[in-house]
């Protein structure tokens, strides 16, 4: 029986909407993406634990974080704030 492939390296670089980063180890939470990324496209949201355990495992490049909200018109609901500090 074939197993699948193991993943590669967890790479969060391609997300940055500038790539100035030298020192990966000096990087702030307030990292500013690239607009228009689409979940499940560009990116998947996981637990910061699950993502301990990933870049345990598979290695990564840096963390990006970013904070669950309440919907302003949706009380009930949660988004996730990538773009912190941008008001429309």
């Amino acid at each position: 029986m074939r197993g699948y492939t193991r993943p590669g390296k967890i790479i969060n670089r391609g997300l940055l909407k500038y790539d100035v980063i030298n020192d990966l180890g000096s990087i702030s939470a307030d990292l500013e993406l690239k607009e228009n990324l689409l979940e499940h496209h560009d990116y998947e949201v996981v637990s910061k634990r699950l993502f301990n355990v990933l870049s345990k495992w598979y290695g990564c490049d840096f963390e990006i974080t970013r904070a669950m909200r309440i919907d302003p018109f949706k009380k009930d609901k949660l988004y996730l704030d990538l773009y912190p500090g941008n008001f429309v």
